[in-house]
């Protein structure tokens, strides 16, 4: 691509007088409209302030710059619109902002942003990094040259930028996500390490679905969590589903120190093949429902009100409060449950029957071990009512009950299924 005119910097032309064809001044260039491409970045509108009012001109309308920036018509006759937040500003969205260089693999604090007139057009062709670029920027790079004349400018091609940006906008501005996604993932595993959270997080989220899975195993337990707290269920699930059985224990290990509240939430936004992905990895002994089942829980007969049932949680010395309370007949018949949160927002005056949710996922006292998984696993159970012969209620198991059963020795410390979940997640 043949450059038919010298390059200039955003600095030199930030702050210069913007006149119409008849010398009259319009403003100050406050900065630049760019529309993004692989190559190079076009400019299609420059920003004056005006009345306290960003307002973008349309950049056909330039016919020079230099010190200043003369335009081929008068200012009547231009049409100019209040800038927005999905514009992509030169200034805002560059300047000052940390990048990611995915040629040197670098991050890199962007002092100034290289331009350039190329087949007609005015484009964005690179970022300046380093001594020079700043030193530009404060006015003294012409002294700094008579000092030091081998300083040399440090640039990185437009192709070359991956922005790490957290403005809203930003993040949905595609800088050929497909760069990022070349690169080796132990070396985006090492870049991931010298970013901040939220850097990371935005990074993660350009690589394609297995590049990010082959990252994330690289990449150290550090890392690892601060990445998977945050992800979205989507991207969540996609990531999980490119790993082996093998990858998938090692990061369960790695995970083990995470609060229990956000391992329940990750178990939550697991989908069915993910569960029994790694349902495949555990190993089931050969115990059943009622060998795994706690006798410690709170019922309540079907005819009590809810005020009453209040009053018994309340009251009630347990060594933990409970999360649900099960519905039991006179024949001591499982036939409904009702959750804390649930209870807390029904009226006093009701009666359980009319608040307690009938359709109760339970196993029986006779099934196996590995039916128990399939179970909490099918139905992202916390807690799970065991029944014996009629329906009449035997017990419960929790879901690190099965956990402690399954999980290998070294995944012991891994919290993945918490021994209560907070009312909060009940």
């Amino acid at each position: 691509m043949e450059i038919i005119a010298k390059v200039t910097y955003f600095s030199q032309v930030y702050g210069i007088p913007v006149y119409d064809d008849s010398g009259y001044k319009i403003g100050r260039l406050k900065d630049l409209v760019f529309k993004d491409g692989k190559e190079l970045a076009e400019i299609t509108h420059f920003v004056l302030e005006i009345n306290k009012k960003k307002l973008k001109f349309p950049w056909k309308f330039v016919a020079s710059v230099s010190h200043d920036i003369h335009l081929n018509a008068l200012k009547e006759k231009i049409l100019c619109v209040e800038a927005n937040e999905s514009d992509f500003l030169a200034n805002e969205m560059l300047m000052d902002r940390q990048l990611v260089d995915t040629n040197g693999l670098k991050v890199v604090r962007v002092n100034d942003v290289l331009l350039s007139k190329t087949n007609g057009g005015f484009y964005i062709s690179g970022v300046s990094f380093g001594l020079r670029s700043l030193l530009r920027r404060l006015g003294l790079e012409k002294i700094a040259l008579l000092i030091k004349p081998s300083m040399k400018p440090k640039i990185v091609p437009w192709i070359f930028v991956q922005q790490l940006s957290l403005s809203p906008a930003h993040i949905n501005l595609d800088l050929a996500k497909a760069k990022i996604n070349e690169v080796h993932p132990e070396d985006i595993a090492d870049l991931l390490d010298e970013l901040s959270h939220s850097e990371r997080q935005i990074l993660f989220n350009a690589l394609n679905d297995e590049k990010a899975a082959e990252t994330l195993i690289e990449a150290g337990p550090k890392v690892q969590k601060s990445l998977i707290e945050h992800l979205q269920e989507k991207k969540f699930n996609s990531v999980l589903k490119k790993l082996s059985p093998a990858e998938m224990a090692d990061l369960l290990n790695t995970l083990s120190n995470l609060p229990k509240e956000k391992i329940v939430l990750l178990i939550k936004q697991m989908d069915e093949k993910i569960l029994k992905k790694i349902g495949k990895i555990l190993e089931y002994p050969e115990k059943s429902a009622f060998d795994l089942m706690r006798k410690e829980f709170f019922t309540v007969q079907e005819e009590n009100t809810a005020g009453k049932l209040k009053k018994l949680v309340k009251n009630a010395k347990l060594f933990e409060e409970p999360h649900r309370v099960y519905v039991l007949n006179n024949e001591k018949e499982l036939v409904g449950e009702i959750t804390i949160k649930q209870l807390l927002l029904a009226k006093s005056k009701l009666m359980v029957k009319e608040i307690m949710n009938r359709k109760v996922v339970s196993a029986q006292a006779k099934d196996s071990l590995k039916k128990v998984v399939q179970v909490f696993s099918k139905s992202h159970l916390v807690e799970l009512p065991v029944v014996g012969e009629k329906n009449v209620l035997a017990g419960i198991i929790s879901m690190n009950d099965v956990f402690e059963e399954v999980a290998p020795k070294k995944w012991k410390r891994i919290r993945l299924i918490a021994d209560r979940v907070s009312k909060k997640l009940a």
